[in-house]
């Protein structure tokens, strides 16, 4: 398959303005790609958006909502509060099976661009702001996983 430059930089160009456009596109792919009885893992799940259509999804599966932000994360539980194929985790994914917890960025003006990594500094220099920095409770994929049954 290849991509039309044309069609893509179309895409692009409309996305700038309607973050909903890829929003669709995300959901479409995982619908796509995944069977109702899959297994999912959100990882910075944010407020939940794809976390509740990854769970209207997989009717006969399990989703795993990942948050490390805890503002975002009580959204995340009021969002998905219904959802009986989920589990939420108050947690940051890092890579180190041995470390509990990190320093986490919060950024109150966006807090989807919140981290473990200041991203955004480098990407736009001055469009985030990141308010303070806090410790977080930290696990890795594999820990949640196994702690699901998945593995």
């Amino acid at each position: 398959m290849t991509i039309d430059d044309g069609k893509w930089r179309a895409f692009a160009d409309i996305a700038r303005t309607d973050g909903n456009r890829i929003e669709a596109v995300i959901k479409r792919v995982y619908e796509t790609l995944l069977s109702r009885s899959g297994h999912a893992l959100d990882g910075g799940a944010n407020v939940g958006l794809h976390t509740r259509g990854l769970s209207d999804h997989l009717v006969d599966g399990q989703v795993i909502a990942v948050e490390a932000n805890e503002v975002t994360f009580k959204q995340l539980e009021l969002r998905t509060g219904t959802c009986t194929n989920l589990t939420r985790h108050l947690v940051a994914i890092q890579n180190d099976p041995k470390r509990t917890s990190i320093s986490f960025n919060c950024s109150p003006s966006h807090p989807g661009r919140s981290g473990i990594s200041r991203i955004w500094d480098r990407i736009a220099p001055g469009k985030v702001d990141y308010a303070e920095t806090v410790t977080v409770p930290a696990t890795t994929i594999d820990k949640l996983v196994q702690g699901a049954g998945w593995a």
